[in-house]
């Protein structure tokens, strides 16, 4: 199944990381593992790098489009929304999380050499092997990768999070004039805060005009920023959350398919089982009978 987001209050994604106090995370992932094989939009303070082991998928950062190839990488900014989805389940892929903080041995480092690029620098960059510095990178994933469970790992991660960084320093991150930067930021900004109270109020009736207020903007800026950088509407965006929602609590076995409908802000039930099977390909029903028996086969819910 796929994997449930845990988010903070400014709906900022939670990792797991590798280790509990030393914030790395790197994994294998398959598309397959994902519901409509889809990672929704997202964002957190970490430096996310995904590699393209098997097929293809397509990355979207802040309304960004990107196709990624077998053998092609992506690297993405700090707090930067973003999500990838795959025509193909087979498609796999080393996904590598660093965060910031242990770029930050000293202040001179943190000030020269982070700070500016995590707030001031290209949202990403592509990786595709055709350079020196990008095959150094994605060599530096993999031995990333190879040192989790070894003795002197979060040592060896360190060194190869150095290196990568110097090599985004000297060639990819370059930084944004001050009124690119403030006008990208704002509408983002604004597009969180959207997204946000959709997250915090989709168990009950909300409005377009409610969603604009709380990114302090009009209904026609709000269908705007929903249009540019998640190829959405808000309204739809709604209606995928409280299905999304309301898929967990059907694989959890919390409830029948009318009390679900309910708890996730649908009023009628016949048009909840309608967009459900829309959206998954069968009905609550089916799908709740689905989860509860590969939980008792012993499944990962």
């Amino acid at each position: 199944m796929e994997r449930d987001i845990v988010t903070r209050a400014d709906s900022s994604e939670i990792f797991q990381y590798d280790y509990e106090d030393y914030f790395a995370y790197s994994h294998f992932g398959k598309m397959s593992g994902y519901l409509n094989m889809t990672a929704a939009a997202h964002w957190h303070e970490d430096i996310e790098f995904i590699w393209v082991q098997r097929g293809s998928l397509l990355y979207y950062v802040n309304g960004d489009s990107v196709p990624l190839a077998q053998g092609q990488g992506i690297v993405v900014n700090s707090r930067q929304l973003h999500g990838f989805r795959s025509d193909d389940p087979d498609c796999t892929y080393l996904c590598t999380l660093l965060h910031p903080m242990l770029l930050c041995a000293s202040r001179e480092v943190e000030q020269k050499y982070a700070a500016p690029l995590l707030t001031g620098a290209a949202s990403y960059a592509v990786l595709d092997g055709g350079e020196a510095w990008e095959r150094a990178v994605m060599d530096a994933l993999f031995q990333i990768h190879s040192w989790r469970d070894r003795a002197g790992g979060p040592l060896k991660i360190q060194s190869l999070f150095y290196e990568i960084w110097l090599n985004l320093y000297e060639h990819a991150f370059r930084p944004r004039t001050q009124p690119q930067l403030a006008k990208q930021d704002h509408g983002l900004t604004s597009l969180k805060d959207m997204v946000l109270y959709i997250q915090r109020n989709y168990r009950r009736k909300i409005t377009l005009e409610e969603i604009a207020k709380a990114g302090a903007v009009c209904k026609s800026t709000c269908l705007a920023l929903f249009k540019k950088y998640l190829r959405d509407t808000p309204v739809n965006y709604l209606i995928r959350y409280r299905l999304q929602s309301a898929a967990k609590l059907l694989r959890a076995g919390d409830g029948s398919v009318t009390e679900t409908a309910y708890r996730c802000g649908f009023s009628n039930v016949s048009y909840f089982i309608e967009m459900f099977k829309k959206l998954y390909g069968r009905s609550p029903l089916e799908y709740r009978k689905a989860g509860l028996s590969g939980k008792n086969a012993g499944e990962r819910a």
